[in-house]
């Protein structure tokens, strides 16, 4: 039997982009949603995100062997499909499990999850932490996290390969700077 996840961005306007996750550690699937905050947090409506994340190019969803168009019903449908829905809101700043919530009421409900002291406690930790609680925004060191994961290869290859790519090609500039603070040389023709 497979574990079928989703991570969706929410954003004023409805759900930016999902992400279908087939078997994916609850850790990895943390890690993700902590690099999706930090590519997307300073975005609020679906528009900016889609077009950080994808340009001006067509967007369509590829779940084998069906092709799905990039539509707020295509999304709900994959939410129904979900086993662990996780959602990345935009509008509200938090990460949670669940659908994306429709008021800072109902956002407000969801407790507070205070510290992050790590994150090598394994699974029973992050599912307790996913399933029960929100992570807000204002509580995360954004821009820390930020170069954490720009300073080191072996985090970003936990990432899927489009947050990665999204990842790498907002903050590039950034990532030669670590590469510079570390000591490493590069080329450039």
């Amino acid at each position: 039997m497979s574990f079928r996840p989703t991570i969706c961005v929410a954003a004023r306007g409805g759900i930016a982009d999902m992400g279908y996750y087939r078997n994916w550690d609850v850790e990895d699937l943390f890690i993700e949603s902590i690099a999706l905050a930090v590519i997307y947090s300073d975005l609020k409506t679906v528009e900016a995100v889609r077009n950080r994340a994808f340009g001006r190019q067509e967007i369509k969803y590829v779940v084998e062997p069906e092709t799905f168009d990039n539509t707020q019903e295509t999304f709900e449908f994959f939410l129904e499909c979900s086993e662990f829905p996780i959602t990345v809101d935009l509008e509200f700043g938090g990460i949670y499990s669940g659908y994306p919530v429709d008021s800072v009421e109902e956002f407000d409900r969801i407790p507070d999850f205070d510290k992050l002291d790590g994150l090598s406690r394994g699974d029973d930790f992050y599912w307790d932490l996913m399933d029960n609680y929100k992570i807000p925004f204002k509580k995360l060191d954004l821009d820390h996290i930020r170069d954490l994961f720009l300073r080191d290869d072996g985090l970003r290859s936990r990432l899927s390969i489009d947050t990665k790519s999204v990842m790498e090609r907002t903050f590039k500039e950034r990532i030669g700077e670590h590469d510079d603070e570390a000591g490493v040389h590069k080329s450039r023709s």
